[in-house]
């Protein structure tokens, strides 16, 4: 289920409202009065405008092994760890979602940021990769880096990527997008 809060008093939050999506959620995304909600190799739209009526909207069957998604632009980057994939879903018309691009990937993809045109991945092996997104018919990998075994958490900061592992954390300098400029501190 997806459940509606309302914060308006943050010490006594209360329910609003749940809508039944129909699966064990993954990973959730809220973009421009929709919910994209990730799970059983399905993603559902759930259009949120109104908490006192939200409606799924749509349904689109993904792939093997999905695990997080990030909106940005208009699209949706959805990782799916099996396939070592990026699925990259069109959310201009919500009703009708369609996958328009995969990006292959060195890694099993664990988690995932987007910035800038650019979207950032940290993998089960520990690789840390940079894939320039700005012209979705030329996707381009910019750089590839080995950085901790098995990144936890990628949070973009500025122009650094903070990835966190079992072995600590790593900063990575990422502006300009270029491989010569890539060190782990």
């Amino acid at each position: 289920d997806l459940y509606f809060l309302d914060i308006s008093n943050p010490s006594v939050p209360s329910i609003v409202n749940s809508i039944r999506v129909g699966l064990q959620p993954d990973d959730l995304a809220v973009d421009g009065g929709y919910a994209y909600v990730l799970g059983e190799e399905e993603l559902r739209v759930v259009d949120v405008n109104s908490a006192s009526n939200p409606n799924l909207i749509d349904t689109l069957l993904l792939g093997s092994n999905t695990r997080n998604i990030v909106t940005a632009n208009g699209y949706a980057y959805v990782s799916d760890y099996t396939d070592e994939e990026i699925l990259i879903v069109d959310l201009v018309t919500p009703s009708n979602l369609s996958i328009t691009n995969t990006i292959s990937l060195v890694d099993r993809p664990r988690e995932i940021a987007v910035a800038n045109n650019y979207v950032f991945t940290t993998g089960l092996s520990g690789i840390f990769e940079i894939i320039d997104v700005s012209d979705l018919l030329n996707i381009n990998t910019e750089a590839t880096l080995s950085v901790l075994s098995a990144g936890n958490s990628l949070n973009i900061a500025g122009s650094n990527a903070i990835v966190t592992g079992g072995a600590g954390f790593n900063v990575i300098p990422i502006t300009p997008c270029d491989p010569n400029y890539l060190a782990v501190n």
